[in-house]
């Protein structure tokens, strides 16, 4: 009772629990508020003011005493402070002098705090929270406001209606369709549920977070009735604009930069590669800085917080993972450091008061991270440097091939239900259905890759059978875009979509001159030229902006088989290929300098190597740029 007295009579400090946390008595609807900085934090009562653990005193010697859970801070200290979460031999130090010793109220402002979020003797998780004096700050404290309200004047009288104006209205309200904002929620947050929904209403979001969903809602602008009389502003300034507040937020980073971040990374267009990869990256370092690798179930902390950690954690798995592989680079990721289950519409996804249309789309997000999972362990075959036999990759393709099928039982299932409803469109199913057309070409390219490695040389008959896998898997892909709906394309849609379609016709390409057999040639081209067709339309129709590069791809490679006496013509309707009389080596003149091992081995699975390794045997440096006066990307 003393020591509680002491406590209430001196200054106390904020308490030692992550930054972006609520009370746990009194939960505030929004996870990212702030106060402003030049006001008083409010003292905690004494009751649930810890001391800081820098200045300790014996409280007993005999035994330890019972675990005591970190308190909350309050709402308006919570942006004060940042977290960074020990290691496992810290926190098991951490564990054991909790246990045993008592803090000394009497602390200096301007130390470190100390806490566990778990006392699991296995699995201790422990934090040290650092007060802000301490934070590594060296922005203009006015900059990223600077981008918000440059974002703000660029969408002018539109600008309410983005995020505040559904506070006020019922949800889904026909007449007030304020568009972007509407879409986002509409179109984005069911398919990709990072943040809650109550709290993409709040008006005090964190700038970089807003900055973000102002730039990610922006691509749905002309879809909407409301506002697409009126000039659509400038995506890719707003969306560099939103940039700039991503990375004013890293230098003091909180909870909100991490779901800002992931807002980002979900925006359309994409203008820059490097950018994202980077993105990626920061992002990552600062989700493992604050824990979210770790499973929050047995945390004592709100459970609406343990629901928050864990789709941030997999909605950054799923960017990390998708972006490795359309730019073929290794994922920062590993497996075996986070312990993250995958969400579940009972534990983490609220469908409390959901519409019909969002309980089926938080399904598809949910297989999208179980095949996110299969995807990632898929890619391991191929950035596992260490050697292997061709048995050991056998066994690992037939494995994957299986979890792919399980997988697929699933999906199906849910699209019929889906297809049972009045209304059978889902935003994501789309996306969703051209991810796993993706990863089933993927596999087909590492068993035609492993083949031509095997080191008994194999039959034509079985070369064959894998070519025509390849051929089927990509010529599905043209059927499913073939037949989109322009509802389709205004659905949400991964980024990453864009590198599918580019290896699909790669794929196709290939395989057209690979194949000694004409009639395989002919439906390689046709699907090309199909696949050109309606990602044009998709362009110029719906403003579909995904197919672009695949279309300056295609366009660049047909252009190259020409030129090496390759040609491409229409006879009868269909497109067919005719060579000159050079014979079979022409056949191959484009691609003659590579082995299988080199196109299909360093190049193939990384999904733009391909395109690299034919530019640089054609003496053609290609990288994305903008250099267009619309903005779109295009090589320079």
């Amino acid at each position: 009772m003393s020591d509680a007295k002491g406590l209430s009579q001196s200054k106390v400090r904020p308490s030692a629990t992550p930054s972006g946390f609520h009370e746990f008595s009194q939960p505030r609807p929004s996870l990212l508020e702030h106060r402003p900085r030049n006001e008083t934090p409010r003292a905690l009562p004494p009751a649930l003011s810890p001391g800081s653990p820098s200045r300790i005193h014996i409280s007993n010697r005999n035994g330890p005493k019972p675990f005591r859970a970190p308190t909350a801070p309050v709402a308006e200290e919570r942006h004060e402070k940042a977290v960074h979460i020990l290691g496992p031999s810290g926190a098991h130090d951490s564990l054991f002098l909790e246990q045993h010793l008592s803090p000394d109220p009497m602390s200096e402002a301007g130390q470190e705090l100390i806490g566990m979020y778990s006392n699991d003797k296995c699995k201790p998780v422990g934090f040290v929270s650092l007060l802000s004096g301490q934070e590594t700050n060296t922005k203009d404290p006015s900059s990223f406001m600077n981008q918000r309200l440059i974002i703000r004047q660029i969408l002018g009288p539109f600008r309410d209606t983005l995020i505040s104006m559904y506070v006020l209205k019922p949800y889904m309200q026909a007449e007030a369709d304020p568009a972007p904002s509407y879409r986002y929620i509409q179109k984005i947050h069911p398919a990709f549920p990072i943040e809650d929904k109550a709290v993409l209403f709040q008006s005090n979001l964190s700038d970089g977070l807003i900055c973000a969903v102002y730039s990610t809602s922006l691509i749905y602008w002309k879809n909407t009735h409301a506002l697409s009389s009126h000039p659509c502003p400038d995506l890719k300034f707003v969306r560099h604009l939103a940039g700039g507040a991503l990375q004013d937020e890293f230098a003091s980073p909180r909870l909100s930069t991490v779901a800002a971040g992931l807002v980002f990374l979900t925006g359309r267009p994409v203008t820059s590669i490097i950018e994202t990869s980077m993105t990626v990256g920061r992002v990552v370092a600062l989700a493992h800085s604050l824990g979210l690798n770790r499973d929050p179930t047995n945390w004592k902390i709100p459970h609406h917080h343990k629901s928050l950690r864990v789709r941030l954690w997999r909605c950054l798995i799923i960017h990390d993972t998708w972006s490795s592989f359309s730019r073929g680079i290794p994922a920062h990721i590993l497996s075996t450091q986070h312990d993250v289950p995958i969400p579940s519409l009972a534990t983490h996804i609220s469908v409390a008061k959901q519409s019909e249309d969002e309980v089926m789309a938080a399904q598809g997000f949910v297989l999208l991270c179980e095949l996110t999972v299969i995807l990632r362990e898929m890619m391991m075959i191929t950035y596992d440097l260490s050697p292997k036999t061709q048995e050991d990759v056998s066994k690992k393709l037939r494995k994957h091939e299986v979890s792919l099928d399980l997988w697929e039982e699933s999906f199906s299932n849910w699209k019929e239900t889906q297809s049972l409803r009045s209304s059978n469109q889902v935003t994501g199913s789309s996306s969703l259905t051209l991810e796993f057309l993706t990863i089933k070409m993927f596999l087909s390219r590492i068993a035609l890759h492993e083949s031509s490695k095997a080191e008994a040389p194999q039959s034509l008959e079985i070369r064959q059978s894998y070519q025509l896998h390849c051929r089927k898997a990509a010529h599905n892909v043209v059927e499913f875009m073939a037949g989109l709906s322009k509802l389709n394309f205004e659905e949400f849609w991964l980024p990453y979509a864009a590198s599918h379609l580019t290896v699909c016709a790669t794929l196709l390409l290939r395989c057209a001159l690979e194949t000694d057999d004409i009639e395989a040639a002919k439906s390689c081209t046709w699907d090309v030229r199909k696949l050109q067709d309606v990602l044009k339309t998709a362009r110029d129709d719906y403003e579909w902006e995904l197919g672009e590069t695949c279309l300056g791809h295609c366009e660049n490679l047909i252009s190259r088989a020409k030129n090496t006496n390759i040609e491409l013509e229409n006879v009868d309707d269909n497109e067919t290929i005719r060579q000159s009389s050079q014979s079979e080596i022409d056949h191959r003149d484009i691609l003659d300098s590579f082995s299988n091992d080199e196109l299909w081995g360093a190049a193939v699975f990384m999904n733009t190597a391909p395109w690299d390794a034919i530019d640089a045997q054609m003496g053609y440096n290609g990288y994305f740029d903008i250099t267009t006066a619309d903005g779109n990307l295009t090589w320079g």
